[in-house]
């Protein structure tokens, strides 16, 4: 839900208007009070400004995610900056350095197992 809201853009707060926000994960609280959603903004871009501007206005697009899911009651919603795809380029960048590369099995090779 949260991702057709971003695709159709209807945001004053300049910092959100013509963005691309991909939604990573929304978790929910067990009570169903609160959600966190995991965001990134297109390649990284304007990250911070972005955020800040997500977080401003979550009171809005609470209201706006109830409507269109025509809930009674909507959850309180908090964004995150999702970092597994800055983590996953770190440990590919780990698993490629020749020291660790060496140790690693190859493909076609008996590791002795």
């Amino acid at each position: 839900m949260l991702a057709a809201l971003f695709e159709r853009g209807a945001f004053r707060d300049p910092a959100l208007q013509n963005i691309n926000v991909t939604v990573t994960e929304v978790r929910l609280t067990p009570d169903l009070k609160h959600a966190t959603a995991f965001v990134m903004p297109f390649a990284g871009l304007n990250a911070a400004e972005t955020m800040a501007g997500l977080r401003r206005g979550a009171s809005f697009l609470r209201m706006a995610v109830a409507r269109e899911m025509k809930l009674r009651f909507a959850p309180s919603l908090a964004f995150e900056l999702d970092d597994r795809f800055e983590r996953a380029g770190r440990i590919d960048a780990l698993l490629r350095r020749e020291d660790v590369a060496r140790d690693l099995p190859h493909e076609g090779t008996d590791d002795g197992a």
